[in-house]
């Protein structure tokens, strides 16, 4: 479990892994809908937070290094990178 926090928002983020599949699990604070892009060296995933602030995002099969975008109206942040 992750906590990033910059700027009035605080990203909390959880690996979760099953056989065959591995997801982000996290939750926006204020909550609220966003956008969102996990960035990694080769590729994106693109994906959503709820009006809660909630949201689930597939990860590659493999770990990498990878760093969340997160957009809110005119707002915009990212994590620093780390290995998910």
């Amino acid at each position: 479990i992750l906590t990033f926090e910059a700027d009035g928002l605080t990203v909390e983020v959880e690996v979760d892994e099953t056989p065959g599949a591995r997801r982000l699990i996290g939750q926006l604070t204020p909550p609220g809908p966003a956008d969102l892009e996990l960035r990694t060296p080769d590729q994106s995933f693109l994906g959503g937070a709820d009006e809660l602030g909630r949201f689930v995002l597939d990860l590659p099969p493999r770990r990498l290094r990878s760093s969340l975008r997160i957009r809110r109206a005119q707002e915009v942040a990212e994590t620093s990178w780390v290995t998910l």
